[in-house]
């Protein structure tokens, strides 16, 4: 479930708070269905490397569930989360010096790499597995290029669909700098595909079966969205429910390619939130204390 939805009440979120710190273990798990998937998937795409998004997920899970009695009265308690997870995210995204890339590197990865030859029909076939995951890693990395302003538009208001009025309260800017920013990043990242990537562009010489050879040939894994990859998940554009008359962008190419991505599970839950599941007392004296 994508928060912010049509289907997603947002009443509903303070009215588990309320119980989560009144001890009421039902309704924590039902809080943790509907935010911490999401919450590690925009993380993920954020910060580009699975360990990071994962440790911050579980990290800002369990401050913020012994933290959320400080809140439950908040005029709207769903935007309070989100921006305390932008802002989490802003602090690890500075941290992290490998997390932020440059177009003009990538194209002269990507150039370089796609003088490997292709894989033949065959082999497409065999290796269709690891060729969605180079693609998806690719499309990540590009995203990673973008001002992080500008991710944080792109992602939540293109990719996940949340309303441009709810993303300019979680961000703390205008209706209007979301949508600019919106329209510049599906312009930096057309710009770029159309120059690189042979799936804009039949003329490119970059294809992602290329990748997947070069990868073979350095004996390196690929891994990124490529866990699990015999199990059935759910893309994200199966998850938007989608308001009447309100654009979604799923007509663009370049929000269509993100939103084919998969939903990811995180790949472990941290001690820290399984304690709080299995004693959500501790959450209910951390409230009356």
């Amino acid at each position: 479930m994508i928060p912010f939805d049509a289907n997603h009440d947002k009443r509903q979120d303070a009215a588990l708070a309320d119980l989560i710190c009144k001890g009421s273990p039902e309704a924590l798990q039902i809080f943790l269905s509907v935010h911490q998937q999401f919450i590690y998937n925009l993380s993920l795409r954020m910060l580009n490397d699975f360990a990071i998004a994962c440790s911050l997920t579980q990290q800002f899970m369990v401050k913020l569930l012994l933290n959320m009695g400080t809140a439950i009265d908040n005029e709207d308690f769903t935007v309070w989360v989100y921006r305390r997870l932008v802002n989490d995210i802003r602090k690890a995204a500075a941290a992290q010096s490998t997390v932020a890339g440059n177009f003009e590197a990538l194209g002269e990865t990507l150039e370089r790499q796609s003088y490997h030859p292709r894989l033949n029909k065959a082999e497409q076939i065999y290796y269709h597995r690891e060729i969605e995951a180079v693609t998806n890693r690719c499309l990540s990395t590009m995203a990673a290029c973008l001002p992080i302003e500008r991710r944080f538009a792109f992602l939540l208001a293109g990719v996940f669909g949340v309303p441009v009025p709810i993303v300019s309260m979680i961000l703390d800017t205008s209706e209007s700098n979301v949508t600019a920013e919106l329209a510049f990043a599906q312009q930096d990242l057309e710009e770029f595909t159309k120059g690189h990537c042979s799936l804009f562009g039949r003329e490119n010489a970059c294809t992602c079966d290329k990748r997947v050879n070069y990868f073979f040939d350095q004996d390196e894994t690929v891994e990124f969205f490529n866990d699990n990859l015999n199990s059935k998940r759910k893309k994200i554009s199966q998850l938007i429910a989608v308001k009447k008359n309100n654009q979604n962008l799923a007509g663009d190419d370049i929000v269509a390619m993100y939103r084919n991505q998969p939903f990811l599970e995180p790949h472990s839950s941290s001690d820290g939130v399984n304690q709080l599941c299995k004693r959500p007392e501790i959450i209910k004296d951390q409230y009356f204390n």
